[in-house]
């Protein structure tokens, strides 16, 4: 027979895999409703013209064409594959401007594609959890430390056994500093120096040195500035001792203060902390303010696993109003494949179930049906054995796999076994009792 895969860098899950994912899902859902987020859905395809304006991700972007031709259709735009959630949700503010209201807070999970080299860790096909704040006109900085607070309780409410830190800078800071040492090419200092984590701070001074018209002791002292990290307290400390006469410089220092000042009090209950990175950079242009990146204690070297920033006008192209924003967003798809080759959760049973119900005669199978209904409306996952005719001890091992509680009826009685813990029934209103008293299943 032939052997049929599915197409490299398009990932699928195995049942524990799936449910897993799932999981993060409904944490990032609820976390996000419970500080008055809405859900959001845009199409998998956008127009060509729509998604092609962020530089170098064009050659990325997936085209769609229909197998036998578009000659009876009217669009006449080309189309094509999302590639983030960034673009389509600017598109999205500008076309339903009059029918939202600001600041829109959104949070978003939906595949999106890119056709670039599938390798370990980098996907054609993958998740995205993106959450974002646009308001009209004017942004208050007090939802910069709101998006950070909502990925740390994320990341706080799901088991990943390892910590969690989210670093945070300032673009306007770190073009002040630039500026400071001499520097005025912006784009290419940023995109070299967001390189550090990936080719080190010696590869990039090299860069700096060669690219830029700045003296060596001036690359040295900046890079020395910005090569250590800060816990928020000893970072206002820091910033606070730093005498500048450039204005964006010191309107980034007020903003990282002010940020780090909201976020102080209200940190997550385990597992993630919050540092100021001077380094952190985020390349892309669009950025204007505030930026993040996250990453897993000891696994670095996977990257930024969530990472976002304040943007004056992402929407601009599609409306001519001013509608700052700032987002985080989680790369859900890689994050999973990194807990998978680590192993940082405990996986989850390959099943839905909490309950299985064996039995011996398959003229019972009315009866049980019945039974597992009546558990079902208890809020107990509950499924029936499949094959009767199973023995007894086939039937236990099968629940033994599956990991759930197994309850098996013979002529009147109930044994209710919950791994080695046997309890026995003789009618069906004292095993309900049981369960309600004991929350056996729980």
């Amino acid at each position: 027979m032939k052997k049929l895969l599915t197409p490299s860098g398009f990932p699928e899950n195995l049942p524990q895999e799936q449910i897993l994912e799932n999981q993060f899902k409904n944490i990032f859902s609820s976390v996000c409703e419970s500080y008055g987020y809405v859900p959001l859905e845009t199409p998998a395809i956008e127009y060509l013209e729509t998604l092609s304006s962020k530089g170098d991700i064009n050659k990325e972007i997936y085209t769609i064409t229909r197998a036998l031709g578009e000659s009876d259709s009217e669009e006449k735009q080309k189309r094509a594959l999302r590639f983030d959630l960034t673009v389509p949700l600017a598109r999205y503010v500008g076309q339903h401007y009059t029918d939202l209201l600001f600041p829109f807070k959104r949070y978003q999970i939906q595949k999106v594609w890119r056709g670039e080299r599938a390798q370990k860790g980098r996907f054609r096909e993958f998740y995205q959890a993106d959450i974002d704040v646009i308001a009209n006109a004017k942004l208050p900085l007090h939802f910069d430390a709101e998006v950070a607070l909502i990925v740390a309780q994320i990341f706080s409410n799901f088991p990943i056994h390892k910590d969690i830190v989210i670093h945070i800078n300032n673009r306007k800071f770190l073009n002040g500093l630039l500026k400071d040492h001499g520097v005025d090419d912006f784009d290419f200092a940023l995109k070299t120096i967001d390189k550090i984590d990936k080719i080190g701070q010696a590869e990039v001074r090299v860069l700096m040195l060669d690219k830029l018209s700045v003296k060596e002791e001036a690359v040295d002292s900046f890079l020395k500035k910005i090569s250590k990290n800060y816990p928020l307290k000893e970072a206002k400390i820091w910033l606070e001792t730093i005498t500048t006469q450039d204005e964006e410089y010191k309107e980034g220092i007020l903003e990282l203060l002010t940020v780090f000042d909201y976020l102080k009090d209200f940190l997550p209950k385990k597992g993630v902390t919050f540092i100021f990175s001077p380094k952190i950079a985020r390349g892309l242009d669009y950025y204007t303010g505030t930026v993040y990146e996250t990453f897993i204690t000891g696994l670095e070297k996977y990257g930024s696993v969530c990472s976002g920033g304040r943007y004056a006008n992402l929407s601009e192209r599609f409306i001519n109003r001013k509608l700052p924003g700032v987002g985080l967003s989680i790369g859900l798809s890689r994050l999973l494949d990194i807990i998978k080759n680590e192993s940082l959760v405990s996986y989850p049973p390959p099943t839905t179930s909490t309950l299985l119900i064996g039995f011996n005669k398959e003229e019972e199978r009315g009866k049980v049906n019945a039974l597992a209904y009546k558990f079902r409306e208890l809020g107990i996952h509950t499924e029936t054995i499949h094959d009767a005719s199973f023995s007894f001890g086939k039937q236990k091992d099968y629940a033994n796999k599956k990991k759930v509680a197994f309850l098996f009826l013979e002529e009147g009685n109930f044994s209710f076994f919950i791994d080695s813990k046997r309890e026995n029934f003789n009618t069906e209103q004292s095993m309900f009792e049981y369960i309600k008293n004991e929350r056996a299943l729980y």
